[in-house]
């Protein structure tokens, strides 16, 4: 390989000749001799065995292969200045590259908005996306493959933090047998039907998740291609409800009637490996990942819309828009007694009943809230809104069933007061029951 005779700083005087308009310039600009900018120059020229530079008065200019070999040069110094600080940043611990691996399930929009954060602090940092499916995640931490993983279980001897949760739904195209029945299928109706599942990635820890046990199956590669085999007429399946939700208001797929588990609920966890592949805890491998500041943000919003925080309640709380309905408000304030946030539960109360100051119970855990019945009058001043909010206190499972009234003036909703309905009678939570909160696990490995 030819070794360059030039060097890099050759190239940097002569672009600040050019950049200056002269010779002079360029030295007060470098902080050196003009006769050391020439020298640097016209050894530049000799090296090359060309001229770069005629002299036109006072002025120099540059000639057209002067101008070539310039414009490449800025590239040059570009690349170089990137080179080293790429250096400097694995030096202070950043990652030259990050693998990720994240479970098909994970919504696609989450993970791409916290991507675009991500470049802007990266320093440089290269990605390497690697999607998956149930224990294709497991495998690429248990094998060093993955260094940050998005799974829907954390793996034995590794740690993580819980980032959302996904729900599944059972559906099929409007015309299938199951929705001709005249009443809720049960589970022999299902294994009588052809199920569309999707084949788990991994290679030695294969684990099935919502198949039913029937050998009237068709086993697809991804989620997409479930979602196309049952838009086709194929079969049935459970799939995320954000990849079909479209599909769901368009009238092309519905949602299966049947008796029990037409809505599955997993969580999310994101999972960081040590460089040698062994657990460590999520908070300490900070510098690859922004600080994590990105991927913590997608956590989804505690009103139960499915949306993440920040471009659900959050908008409100955070000020940084109104609610246009007394739904919205109602989810809002919903979420603020979820978050202990008095300063906007205070603001969105009218101030003919609000009181004067608001204490939150240390020991009530908020577990969901369900929009029974929303009303807007013909003027749109006023609305009502009929919910159910669940929550835990002294280990026993409460409901908080409640009309609120609101009213809307100067273009701001607020809440006034509300109609409590006959509570039913608490509870104590059993530890093998199911999760009040709708994750589909037991109470004891959910919210117990």
């Amino acid at each position: 390989m030819h070794n360059p005779r030039v060097t890099l700083e050759q190239w940097r005087v002569l672009q600040a000749v050019v950049d200056q308009g002269g010779f002079a310039q360029a030295a007060e600009h470098l902080h050196r001799s003009q006769s050391s900018v020439s020298y640097a120059v016209a050894k530049l020229q000799q090296q090359l065995g060309m001229s770069l530079l005629q002299i036109e008065g006072r002025k120099a200019r540059l000639t057209s292969s002067g101008e070539t070999l310039l414009n490449r040069s800025r590239q040059l110094l570009k690349d170089a200045a990137e080179l080293e600080a790429m250096a400097h940043n694995i030096e202070q611990g950043w990652e030259p590259e990050v693998r990720l691996v994240v479970d098909a399930a994970f919504p696609s929009g989450y993970l791409m908005a916290a991507l675009k954060q991500f470049v802007q602090l990266s320093r440089g940092t290269r990605v390497q996306f690697n999607e998956v499916v149930l224990s294709g995640a497991d495998e690429a931490l248990i094998e060093g493959r993955a260094d940050l993983v998005i799974a829907g279980q954390v793996p034995q001897g590794f740690l993580g933090d819980l980032l959302t949760e996904v729900e599944f739904v059972a559906v099929a195209e409007p015309a299938h047998v199951l929705h001709r029945f005249g009443r809720k299928a049960d589970a022999d109706d299902l294994r009588r039907e052809l199920q569309v599942v999707i084949r788990d990635s991994g290679l030695y820890l294969n684990r099935s998740t919502g198949w039913l046990g029937s050998e009237y199956r068709w086993t697809v590669t991804s989620i997409d291609k479930a979602v196309a085999a049952i838009l086709s007429g194929l079969g049935f399946g459970w799939v995320p409800t954000h990849q079909v939700q479209g599909y769901i208001e368009q009238g092309k797929l519905t949602p299966l009637p049947i008796a029990e588990g037409q809505r599955r609920y997993g969580h999310m966890y994101m999972i960081l490996a040590s460089q040698d592949g062994s657990a460590r805890r999520p908070g300490s491998w900070r510098k690859p990942l922004g600080r994590r500041v990105v991927l913590s943000d997608v956590k989804l919003c505690p009103c139960g819309s499915k949306q993440n925080y920040p471009q659900c309640c959050g908008q409100y709380i955070d000020a940084a828009a109104l609610p246009e309905s007394p739904e919205q408000l109602m989810r809002s304030r919903y979420t603020a007694f979820v978050r202990h946030n008095s300063d906007y539960l205070q603001l969105s109360w009218h101030e003919s009943t609000r009181p004067e100051q608001l204490e939150f119970e240390a020991d009530v855990s908020w577990f969901g809230l369900q929009i029974v019945d929303c009303q807007v009058s013909e003027a749109e001043d006023e609305g009502w809104v009929e919910f159910i909010a669940r929550f835990k206190g002294n280990d026993r499972l409460q409901s908080l069933h409640e009309r609120s009234r609101f009213v809307r003036e100067q273009g701001r909703w607020q809440y006034v007061d509300g109609q409590i309905h006959q509570r039913p009678e608490a509870g104590k939570i059993r530890r093998n029951a199911p999760c009040p909160c709708g994750s589909g696990k037991k109470f004891k490995r959910c919210c117990g």
